[in-house]
């Protein structure tokens, strides 16, 4: 009489089987090209990491250049603008950053309503719904009174809010400073 493990260890070889015997074996040449693939797949992935390491080294010496080396070697002769003996125009202007501290979010978004500038901000209503459910077209105020579950979220994108902050600060308008963290660079432009 056969054990259980035996069954198991026949029906093991036996699935072993049907799998060699319906895959051609590799001859030396197919398994040459499987290592020659594995070794390509390796160096690209190499390759890939050197030159990621490169951009971003490339990133940080542009930025320099262009925020910090050309607007200084300009601003020694008191020049905002050059045009260069290839044609090229080189501009000093400046560029305003501003950003919205986390801490001062709900506060800098109350102010932003209060002085006529909501209209800005993008509200975002999440409902988490089991699958298949139809209820995503539903108002808030019925999500409420049902009482559905759901998060509301509220965002300015980036560049927004830049040029919002850039508008403001060329009307001569006063923000805030412990809701917008606002400054402004001197950029290097190419043409």
């Amino acid at each position: 009489m056969e054990t259980k493990e035996q069954n198991t260890v026949d029906l093991v070889a036996q699935m072993a089987e049907d799998v060699v015997g319906s895959f051609p074996v590799p001859n030396d040449t197919d398994l040459a090209l499987v290592s020659s693939l594995v070794q390509r797949q390796k160096k690209l992935e190499n390759d890939l990491a050197l030159y990621e390491e490169l951009v971003e080294g490339t990133k940080k010496n542009l930025t320099e250049v262009r925020e910090k080396f050309l607007p200084e070697a300009l601003a020694r002769f008191g020049l905002l603008e050059i045009v260069m003996l290839d044609g090229s125009r080189v501009t000093i202007k400046p560029d305003t950053f501003v950003s919205i501290p986390e801490k001062s979010r709900k506060d800098a978004y109350d102010w932003l309503r209060q002085h006529g500038f909501g209209n800005i901000i993008e509200e975002e209503i999440s409902v988490p719904l089991a699958k298949g459910a139809e209820q995503g077209t539903v108002v808030v105020e019925y999500l409420k009174q049902n009482g559905f579950s759901f998060e509301m979220s509220q965002s300015i994108h980036y560049q927004t809010l830049k040029a919002w902050a850039k508008e403001q600060l060329e009307r001569g308008t006063q923000l805030p400073q412990d809701l917008f963290s606002v400054f402004t660079k001197k950029i290097a432009k190419i043409k």
